[in-house]
C-alpha cells in the first residue's frame, strides 16, 4: 500500500493480486473483505473522520469450464 498526494490530499493505493487455481464463485465477497479490513486499520491508525473510495478492478485469465 503506497500514500501520494493527489490534489492536496493524501490518496492510498493498495495493489492487491491473488492468483487461484480454479474457480471462486465468491471471490467478490473476498476481495470486499480485505477492503473492509483495510479500511478498519486505517480508520483506526489514522485517526480518519471521512471515509475514502476504493476503486476496484477484478480480472479473469484462464478458460471457462463447461
Amino acid at each position: 500500500m503506497w500514500r501520494v498526494k493527489f490534489k492536496g490530499e493524501g490518496l492510498y493505493l493498495y495493489l492487491l493480486l491473488e492468483f487461484q487455481s480454479s474457480d471462486d464463485y465468491f471471490m467478490a465477497v473476498r476481495i470486499m473483505t480485505y477492503i473492509g479490513l483495510l479500511y478498519q486499520n486505517i480508520i483506526r491508525t489514522q485517526n480518519l473522520k471521512k471515509a475514502h473510495l476504493f476503486k476496484r478492478r477484478t480480472y479473469c485469465n484462464g478458460n471457462e469450464k463447461a
